[in-house]
């Protein structure tokens, strides 16, 4: 899936509970215009995962990316999406 990836942030901090969270959340424009009754455009959409590693899949930004996904489900038996390769397609010039 082609996406325009704005910007990837790192995070750590510990819950109130004692746990450690930590986890990259990046945030990209889906290159595929959204065209429907209630909307027009394209979506910004916001990719979270505990995967540290994938701060490092990300070499340039803002650019566009080959993004590749897998899909599983959680204990809720809700459907998530494990980011598992991102390739730099074209960086943004300034």
């Amino acid at each position: 899936m082609k996406l325009y990836v704005l910007n990837v942030k790192r995070y750590s901090f510990t819950s109130q509970s004692g746990q450690e969270i930590q986890g990259v959340t990046t945030t990209c424009i889906n290159d595929t215009a959204d065209m429907t009754k209630d909307f027009k455009g394209k979506s910004v959409v916001e990719i979270k995962t505990s995967d540290l590693q994938a701060w490092n899949l990300f070499t340039a930004v803002p650019a566009y990316y080959d993004v590749e996904f897998l899909m599983s489900t959680n204990s809720k038996r809700q459907t998530v999406l494990k980011l598992v390769t991102a390739r730099l397609l074209q960086e943004q010039k300034s």
